[in-house]
C-alpha cells in the first residue's frame, strides 16, 4: 500500500510538473512572439525574386514601426502606398541612377525615402478626414533625401516638420508644392522646378536653404514667417520671377544670389513686414519690386546691372537702407500712388539714367506719402529725377525731403554730422565735391538745388577723412600735395618714404629724389640731394645724340632706420644700390659696379639687403650683410628678379623654366625651394613670416590677353596655397604684413586698393575714388599708396581701426532651434551676443527674468504666441533682441497638467533610448530622480530645490552620436553622449536649483577593451559655446560597471569621456571589490517619488536576448524533473 501511495504521489507530482512545464513553455512562446513583433527588422526587396520581397509595396505591407526596407537596384514600376509609420525605405546602393520607382504616396509619420529615381512624384499627405472633403490629417517628421525626381516632384498637404534635402528635380513640373509647416528644404537642385508653398495666411515657419534653381524659383502665397536663405536662382519661374511673395508677411529673404530674371524678388499683393537683406541681385529686369499694399525692409543688399534696381509701386512703401545700388539703368523708382519711401545710408552710383526716379503723380488710389531721402552717397550723371506733376490737387503735392536736422554722428562719407546727402558725379564733379565747408563740419555752407523744386538744405561736403564698413573704421589722410608726382611709397612704423619726380629740366635732364614723412611729427625731409648735382650731370652728359640724361633715385624701401634704393645714372643703363641711415644721417654705397651694370629692386630686413643684378650678363639675386660686410650670391639661374626678404627667408620670381615661378631661399637651412610649378606666370612676390603672396596669371582668359590675374598666398608651414581674388580683372603689386594682404585691383574700372584679412577671410575695399590708386604698401594698421585723384600722383595713407573693442556696446544676438511648432513645444535658446558680460531672458514677456544661462531648453506647454527678449549687458551699455515663438494647437496639446519633458528638442533619429523618472519637487528639499530601468548610462540625478513646481519629470536620453544641437565634440574618447531634461512647464535652470549632481555608470569592458585609464574619466557639459569638463568622483563599482558622480551647473548636453592609459603605467581599470550600487544611496530616498517611472525607447535595438530568464527557468525545471524520475 505504501508503494501504491508513493506511486500515486509521484504520478500526481509528475502531472503537476507537466502542467507547470507546459504553462511555462506557453509563457515563453508568448513573450518571444511579442519580442519578435516589437523588434525592428530589416528586409530586402529585389525585382528578380532573390530577396525577401519582389515589390516595395509587399515589403511595406509586411512592415512594422521601426523597420528598414532596403531596395536593391532595379526598376519598380509601382506606386508605393506607405501606411505604416516610422519605417525607412532606402535604396541599397544609395544611387538614384540604378534604382527607379514610379511614385510614393506617404500617409503616415516618420517615413524616410532615400536614394531613388522617382518617375511620377511623391506625396506627403495624411489620411483624409471622413466626411470632410479635401481635409486631411497632418503627416509629420518625414525625410526625403538624395532622390532624383524625373517628371513630378513633391506635393504636400498638412505636412509638418519634414526634411527635404539633397534631391535633384529634373522635369518641367518637378518641384515642391502645396502646404508645408516648419519644414526644411535644403541643398536641392531644380532644373525647371520651383518651391511653392501655399497656406491660409498663417505662420508656416519653413526654412528654404542653400538650394540651386537653374530655371525656377521660390513662391509663397498666404505663408508667413518663413526664412529663405543662401539660395542661388538663375532665370526664374513662370515668366521669369526669382522669389515671389503674395499675401505673405514676416518672411526673411537673406543672402541669396539672383540673376537673369524678369524680377528677382517680387511682392505683388499685400505683403507686409518682410525683410530683404544681404542679397546679391544682378542682371535682372527689376531687382526688387513691391506693389499694391506691400511694405518691407530692404537692407544691405548689392543690387547692380538691372534695368531698375528697386521699384516701389501702388500703395506700397519700403525702408531702403545700407544697400549698394550701382550700374543699373535706374537705381530706385517710386511710382505713381506709392506711399513714399525712406532711403537712408545707401551708395547709389553709376546708374545710367538716374539714381532715383520719383513719380508721385496721383493715380487711381490716392494714398500718396512723402519720401525721406538722406545720408546717401549719390554718384550718377543724374542723381535724382522728379517726374511728379505740379498740378494743384486738393490733397496737395506729396514730394520728397532730402535732409533731416543736423545730427551729430558719422555721415556716410565720414563727416562728424549727418543731415542731407553727398552729391557727386562720375566725372569727378558734383555739388558736394566743389562746395565750401568753412567750419569743416562735413556740411556744405549752402543748400543744394537738386532741380527746380527740390532742395537738400544740409548737403554733405567732401570729407574723405573717415568712412566705415561693417567691421572697420577707415581713416584716410593725404600726405603730399605739391604739383610734381610722388610715387612708389613704402612704410615702416611712423615713417613713409617715396619718390618725388621724375622732373625734367629744359636741357632734357631727368631727375628724382627720395623723401620721407614722419606721421608722429608731421615732418617731411629730403633723403637724396643729387638729383640736380651738376657735376654728375656733366659727367654723364657726353653724348650729343642722346636727349635724355638721368640722375634718378628710385625703388626706395625702408626698414627701421635704414632706407635702400636704386640710383640711375647716365642714360638709364647704370644702376647702383645705396643705403641711408636715419640715425647717423649717412649714405653708403652697397653695390656700385660701374657703367652698364644693372642693379635694381633692393629690399632690406634687419642688416641684410638683397637685390637683382645682371653681373656677367645673368640676372641673379645677391645679398649684402651690413654686420659682416659680406656679399653672397643667392641664385644661379640667371633669370631671377624682384627679391623680397623676411628674416632668414628670401623670395623672388624666377624664369629658369620658361615662365615666371616663385622660389625661396632659407638661410638657416641653406636650401632653395620652388614654390609654384604651374606653366603660367607667378610674379611680384612679397613675404611676411611664413606666408608668401604673389600675382598669379592662371586666371588669364586667353593667351593674348594678359591683364587677368589673381592674388594667391602660400603657407610654408602647411604647404597650402589659397586664391584670394576670383574675378577676370587685373590685380597688381601685392604686399603683406602679419595677416593682412593689400593689392591694386581694377574690378571697378579703375585701380583701387583692396585688403584681405587672412585670419577672418574677409575682404575690404580701402579706396573708392574713381581715379587710380596704385602701388600699396602696408605696415601694422597703415596702408600707403600713390593716388591720382588730384590730377597728379600724391601719397595717401589709410589707417584702419577695428570697430570692436572692449569699450564697445554689447550686441544682443540669439538663436533658437525652432520658432514654430505644436504644443508642447521644446525650444533650445542660445545666446550669441557680442561684448556681453551678463545676460537675462524673459521667455513670455511678463517682465520677469526666467534664465541667465547662455544656453538652455524651455518647454511651452500651451498654444499661443510668446515674445522672448534677450537682454545683453556689459559695463557701458545694454542691448536687447526679441524673437516670437509660435506654439500651435497640436494633437498632444492640452492633455494633462504635469510638468513634462517628453517634448525633447533632440531629433528623435539621434535618440538611442530614453528613460523618464518622476518626483515631487518641493522648495527646500533634496530631490532625486532615480532611473531604475537601467536603460541608459544615467543612474540618478539630484539637486536641492529652490522652487516648488510639484510633480516633475526628468528625462535621460542616451544618444547615438553627438547631440545635433551642439556644433562639436569634446576632447578625449567618448563613451556615451546623453541629455538630461528636467522641468515644470519648461526646463529647470540653474537659478531653480542648488548643488545639482549627476550619477552615471561606465561598463568595465569598455575601459578594458580601449585601455582607458579610469582616473581620466570626466563628464563634459556643453554650455553656451563650448564643452566644459566637470570633475568626477568614483562612487562605487560592481562586476559590470564603475559608478561616478559629478557636480554640474545645470542639466543639458553631456558627454562621458576618457583617455587611454600610458604604456608602462599600472592598469587603472581592474575589477575591484563590489560595493553597493550608488542608486541605493541616492537622495531620492529622502523624497516622495511617484509610482510612475517609465521608459521610452528610440530606434536603438536592445542586445539582450528576450525571455532569457524564462529559458533558464525551463532548463532548471527539466533538471529537477529528471532528478525526480531517478
Amino acid at each position: 500500500m505504501q508503494i501504491n501511495k508513493d506511486g500515486e504521489e509521484m504520478e500526481s507530482n509528475e502531472k503537476l510538473f507537466r502542467m507547470v512545464l507546459i504553462s511555462t513553455f506557453l509563457v515563453f512562446l508568448f513573450l518571444t512572439s511579442i519580442s519578435f513583433i516589437a523588434s525592428a527588422k530589416e528586409s530586402k526587396v529585389d525585382d528578380n525574386g532573390e530577396a525577401d520581397f519582389v515589390s516595395i509595396q509587399d515589403a511595406v505591407n509586411n512592415s512594422f514601426p521601426g523597420d528598414i526596407i532596403f531596395v536593391l537596384p532595379g526598376t519598380y514600376n509601382e506606386i508605393v502606398y506607405v501606411g505604416t509609420q516610422n519605417i525607412s525605405i532606402l535604396s541599397q546602393s544609395g544611387n538614384p541612377e540604378d534604382t527607379s520607382v514610379k511614385a510614393f504616396k506617404i500617409n503616415e509619420n516618420n517615413i524616410t525615402v532615400n536614394g531613388f529615381s522617382i518617375q511620377e512624384g511623391l506625396t506627403l499627405t495624411g489620411y483624409a478626414h471622413p466626411g470632410n472633403s479635401g481635409s486631411h490629417y497632418p503627416v509629420k517628421n518625414c525625410t526625403v533625401k538624395n532622390n532624383k525626381f524625373l517628371k513630378h516632384g513633391i506635393d504636400g498637404n498638412q505636412c509638418y516638420n519634414a526634411t527635404v534635402e539633397r534631391n535633384i528635380f529634373l522635369g518641367d513640373s518637378s518641384g515642391i508644392s502645396s502646404e508645408f509647416h516648419n519644414c526644411t528644404f535644403s541643398d536641392n537642385v531644380f532644373f525647371k522646378g520651383n518651391i511653392s508653398i501655399y497656406a491660409g495666411r498663417e505662420p508656416t515657419c519653413n526654412i528654404i536653404l542653400n538650394n540651386t534653381f537653374l530655371k525656377g524659383g521660390i513662391s509663397l502665397a498666404g505663408s508667413d514667417e518663413n526664412r529663405i536663405l543662401k539660395n542661388n536662382i538663375f532665370s526664374g519661374i513662370d515668366n521669369g520671377y526669382g522669389i515671389v511673395l503674395s499675401e505673405s508677411g514676416g518672411n526673411t529673404i537673406d543672402n541669396n544670389s539672383i540673376s537673369s530674371t524678369i524680377c528677382a524678388i517680387f511682392m505683388p499683393f499685400i505683403c507686409g513686414h518682410n525683410y530683404v537683406t544681404n542679397n546679391t541681385i544682378t542682371s535682372n529686369t527689376v531687382g526688387i519690386q513691391l506693389a499694391y499694399l506691400s511694405d518691407g525692409t530692404i537692407k544691405s543688399n548689392t543690387i547692380s546691372k538691372n534695368n531698375i534696381g528697386i521699384s516701389i509701386g501702388e500703395s506700397s512703401t519700403a525702408n531702403i537702407t545700407n544697400n549698394t545700388i550701382s550700374k543699373n539703368e535706374i537705381g530706385i523708382s517710386a511710382g505713381s500712388s506709392s506711399l513714399g519711401i525712406n532711403v537712408v545710408g545707401n551708395v547709389i552710383e553709376l546708374n545710367k539714367k538716374c539714381g532715383i526716379y520719383l513719380d508721385q503723380t496721383p493715380g487711381e488710389v490716392f494714398l500718396e506719402g512723402k519720401s525721406l531721402i538722406f545720408n546717401n552717397f549719390f554718384n550718377n550723371t543724374i542723381n535724382f529725377f522728379n517726374y511728379t506733376e505740379k498740378a494743384n490737387y486738393e490733397w496737395g503735392i506729396h514730394n520728397a525731403a532730402f535732409n533731416i536736422t543736423k545730427t551729430s554722428g558719422t555721415s556716410i562719407v565720414g563727416g562728424p554730422y549727418s543731415g542731407g546727402n553727398f552729391w557727386a558725379k562720375p566725372d569727378g564733379t558734383g555739388f558736394s565735391r566743389t562746395c565750401v565747408d568753412s567750419d569743416k563740419d562735413g556740411i556744405c555752407d549752402l543748400p543744394y538745388n537738386i532741380n527746380e523744386s527740390d532742395f537738400d538744405y544740409l548737403p554733405l561736403s567732401s570729407f574723405p577723412v573717415e568712412h566705415a564698413d561693417s567691421e572697420l573704421i577707415l581713416r584716410e589722410i593725404q600726405i603730399t600735395d605739391n604739383e610734381s608726382d610722388q610715387t612708389l611709397p613704402d612704410i615702416y612704423g611712423d615713417r613713409i618714404i617715396w619718390i618725388d619726380g621724375p622732373q625734367v629740366t629744359q636741357d632734357h635732364y631727368f631727375y628724382s629724389d627720395i623723401y620721407i614723412y614722419n606721421l608722429s611729427t608731421s615732418g617731411k625731409n629730403q633723403i637724396t640731394t643729387d638729383g640736380l648735382d651738376a657735376s654728375i650731370h656733366n659727367k654723364y652728359n657726353t653724348n650729343p645724340h642722346v636727349d635724355r640724361v638721368y640722375i634718378s633715385n628710385i625703388s626706395p624701401r625702408i626698414y627701421n632706420d635704414r632706407i635702400v634704393w636704386t640710383r640711375v645714372l647716365g642714360y638709364g643703363s647704370n644702376l647702383d644700390i645705396y643705403m641711408y641711415d636715419l640715425s647717423s644721417l649717412t649714405k653708403t654705397p652697397i653695390s656700385t659696379g660701374g657703367l652698364n651694370l644693372w642693379q635694381g629692386y633692393p629690399e632690406i630686413y634687419g642688416d641684410r639687403i638683397v637685390w637683382t643684378e645682371d653681373r656677367n650678363g645673368n640676372y641673379d639675386i645677391y645679398m649684402y650683410n651690413l654686420s659682416t660686410s659680406r656679399e653672397t650670391r643667392i641664385s644661379n639661374s640667371g633669370q631671377a628678379f624682384l627679391p623680397r626678404i623676411y628674416g632668414d627667408l628670401i623670395v623672388w620670381e624666377d624664369r629658369r623654366n620658361g615662365n615666371f615661378d616663385i622660389y625661396t631661399y632659407n638661410f638657416s637651412e641653406s636650401k632653395e625651394t620652388r614654390i609654384t610649378t604651374d606653366d603660367s606666370n607667378q610674379e611680384f612676390p612679397a613675404v611676411y613670416d611664413n606666408t608668401i603672396v604673389w600675382v598669379d596669371r592662371r586666371g588669364e582668359v586667353s593667351e593674348v590677353d594678359t591683364d587677368y590675374s589673381d592674388i594667391c598666398v602660400y603657407d610654408i608651414l602647411t604647404s597650402t596655397e589659397t586664391q584670394l581674388t576670383k574675378g577676370s580683372v587685373r590685380v597688381q603689386n601685392p604686399d603683406i604684413y602679419c595677416d593682412k594682404v593689400v593689392w591694386q585691383d581694377e574690378r571697378n574700372g579703375d585701380s583701387d586698393i583692396y585688403m584681405y584679412d587672412l585670419s577672418t577671410s574677409r575682404e575690404t575695399r580701402i579706396t573708392a575714388d574713381k581715379s587710380d590708386q596704385q602701388s600699396p604698401a602696408i605696415y601694422g594698421n597703415r596702408i600707403v599708396w600713390q593716388d591720382e585723384r588730384n590730377g597728379n600722383s600724391d601719397i595717401y595713407i589709410c589707417i584702419f581701426l577695428e570697430k570692436r573693442s572692449e569699450s564697445e556696446f554689447p550686441v544682443a544676438k540669439l538663436n533658437t532651434n525652432v520658432t514654430c511648432g505644436d504644443a508642447p513645444l521644446s525650444v533650445l535658446f542660445t545666446d550669441l551676443s557680442e561684448n556681453v558680460k551678463s545676460r537675462s531672458w524673459d521667455l513670455d514677456s511678463d517682465g520677469t527674468i526666467d534664465s541667465t544661462d547662455a544656453s538652455f531648453v524651455h518647454v511651452y506647454p500651451k498654444p499661443g504666441n510668446y515674445t522672448v527678449r534677450l537682454t545683453a549687458v556689459n559695463e557701458i551699455g545694454i542691448d536687447s533682441k526679441k524673437v516670437t515663438i509660435t506654439v500651435l494647437a497640436g494633437e498632444n496639446s492640452g492633455r494633462g497638467h504635469k510638468a513634462s519633458t517628453r517634448a525633447s528638442p533632440e531629433p528623435a533619429t539621434n535618440v538611442d533610448v530614453k528613460e523618464i523618472s518622476e518626483a515631487l519637487v518641493t522648495a527646500g528639499k533634496e530631490i532625486g530622480f532615480n532611473f531604475t530601468q537601467n536603460s541608459t548610462c544615467v543612474v540618478y540625478m539630484s539637486f536641492d530645490a529652490e522652487k516648488s513646481p510639484g510633480k516633475t519629470e526628468a528625462t535621460a536620453e542616451m544618444l547615438k552620436k553627438k547631440s545635433d544641437l551642439v556644433p562639436e565634440t569634446p576632447s578625449g574618447e567618448v563613451y556615451r553622449f546623453f541629455n538630461i531634461w528636467c522641468g515644470n512647464n519648461g526646463i529647470i535652470t540653474s537659478k531653480d536649483v542648488k548643488d545639482p549632481v549627476v550619477c552615471f555608470k561606465i561598463e568595465k569592458t569598455w575601459l578594458h577593451d580601449r585601455k582607458i585609464d579610469r582616473n581620466s574619466i570626466t563628464l563634459s557639459r556643453y554650455s553656451g559655446k563650448e564643452w566644459v569638463q566637470l570633475p568626477v568622483s568614483l562612487s562605487g563599482e560592481d562586476k559590470r560597471y564603475l559608478y561616478f558622480t559629478a557636480k554640474t551647473p545645470g542639466f543639458s548636453f553631456f558627454a562621458i569621456t576618457g583617455k587611454a592609459a600610458e604604456k608602462g603605467s599600472e592598469a587603472e581599470n581592474e575589477t575591484g571589490t563590489d560595493t553597493r550600487n550608488p542608486l541605493q544611496d541616492s537622495k531620492a530616498s529622502e523624497t516622495e517619488p511617484e509610482a510612475e517611472t517609465g521608459k521610452e525607447s528610440g530606434t536603438g535595438k536592445s542586445t539582450n536576448m528576450p525571455g532569457f530568464e524564462v529559458v533558464c527557468g525551463v532548463v532548471c525545471l527539466l533538471a529537477v524533473f529528471r532528478y525526480k524520475r531517478k
